[in-house]
């Protein structure tokens, strides 16, 4: 490992933008390193809590497309601006918490190719980005699958519409196939929004995986060549660094499931996460963003206990400089 790539994707969260940005600097990688955000929310103005305070200097930032803000695209936006032969994903609520923290992830770089938390998701099994590192190639091979397979698409949504699956499962079909369909408009905007999808993000696969009720069992996946003269085929989708933690272990390459200590929320043991740790140095706080752009479904008591965790974060990490403007642009954003 020579020169460490830091990446990740800011939406909408003022505040967990900042403790990420200011722990990277707090405790920064031992080697050198570089920390590029994708602002995914670029007509919002989250992202002056770095642009506007210290925190920004030294921070390369790029504009995320809002038609497509997922996190997974906009690691593959921040990628695309990077140059370290090893790239390290992380979230606004995922940071290392100590001095040293960089030695574990040097040290396993000599003898793996990608190396993270292995964590159980609604998706399946796999190996979680927040934390996880990957060397170039591990990347790059997967950007020459996609180039190779790129006469197939990835439709989401569309097994009823296409008739192909009686639920609104995503499709991965032929182009071929899809223009004797008759595709609308709206779909095909669809389609060539997600042509744009890099490693992250992509969501394509040859395995016919059409169950709603089994698919968190997935651990991997089997067929990444099309088998003759099938030309669709039904999909659930995968999270982001799903697919390509699946890719790597395929295709060959070594991977480290790392450490990974789970603390419960009390009173949530075994359903809700509060944070987990990678080799006991690098947090990440689950769910953290929702105490900044929606709680959704979540039970209130868990989103004030995530908003208590924001905050003692908040007063840990970040430069006490900053802290009133950073305060100021969150209640701005409300």
């Amino acid at each position: 490992m020579k020169k460490l790539s830091i990446i990740a994707a800011s939406y909408k969260t003022p505040i967990w933008t900042a403790i990420m940005v200011a722990a990277f600097k707090k405790y920064p990688f031992s080697i050198e390193s570089e920390l590029i955000l994708c602002d995914n929310a670029p007509d919002h103005p989250a992202i002056r809590s770095i642009t506007e305070t210290s925190l920004g200097e030294g921070v390369k930032i790029i504009q995320g497309d809002p038609k497509f803000p997922s996190h997974g695209r906009g690691y593959d936006k921040a990628y695309e601006a990077s140059d370290g032969d090893w790239i390290m994903c992380t979230e606004t609520d995922a940071f290392p918490i100590m001095h040293g923290w960089s030695e574990n992830w040097i040290k396993c770089a000599a003898d793996f190719d990608m190396i993270g938390p292995m964590v159980p998701q609604s998706s399946g099994l796999y190996m979680h980005p927040a934390g996880c590192c990957y060397r170039r190639e591990v990347i790059e091979r997967a950007q020459h699958w996609q180039q190779a397979h790129k006469q197939w698409v990835f439709v989401p949504g569309a097994g009823a519409m296409l008739k192909t699956h009686p639920k609104a499962c995503h499709v991965v079909a032929h182009e071929d196939w899809l223009k004797e369909m008759l595709v609308p408009h709206d779909m095909q905007e669809q389609i060539d929004l997600w042509k744009q999808a890099g490693p992250f993000q992509e969501m394509r696969s040859f395995d016919e995986d059409d169950s709603f009720e089994t698919y968190s069992d997935r651990k991997g996946i089997e067929h990444f060549e099309p088998q003759p003269g099938k030309m669709a085929y039904n999909r659930i989708g995968y999270e982001s660094g799903q697919w390509l933690h699946y890719f790597a272990e395929k295709h060959g390459f070594r991977c480290l499931r790392t450490p990974n200590q789970i603390i419960w929320m009390q009173g949530h043991e075994g359903r809700q996460a509060a944070e987990s740790r990678i080799f006991g140095s690098f947090v990440h706080v689950w769910g953290g963003t929702v105490t900044q752009v929606s709680a959704g479904n979540m039970d209130k008591s868990v989103v004030s206990k995530k908003r208590e965790s924001m905050m003692k974060w908040f007063e840990i990490m970040v430069p006490e400089g900053d802290k009133d403007k950073i305060l100021d642009i969150a209640e701005e954003c409300q």
